[in-house]
């Protein structure tokens, strides 16, 4: 919530660098995935519903592991709960 300014979730970032590093371990990659961080649940499902769309932008075989802090964190779960009540959803993270 309101850290759409900091830099450590972006590329560049100390943590962001850091997924960077271990993801090209096993050959994968990091993508990622901004939302307003207003303090409420409209602003959440709002980007819950874009993320899902990211997510749905990818094969279905695509292996997908979804990182969140703090509320991003409840925007990922909010996400899973979309798809997962998607009956034509193919998509896991």
């Amino acid at each position: 919530t309101w850290s759409t300014e900091s830099t450590w979730s972006m590329p560049e970032g100390d943590f962001f660098e850091e997924l960077v590093k271990s993801a090209a371990k096993s050959n994968a990659m990091v993508i990622p995935y901004n939302w307003s961080g207003k303090l409420s649940h409209a602003s959440r499902l709002q980007a819950a519903k874009g993320l899902v769309q990211v997510i749905q932008s990818y094969p279905e075989d695509t292996v997908i592991y979804v990182v969140g802090h703090s509320h991003g964190g409840n925007v990922a779960l909010l996400a899973s709960q979309i798809m997962g009540r998607d009956r034509y959803n193919k998509h896991t993270i």
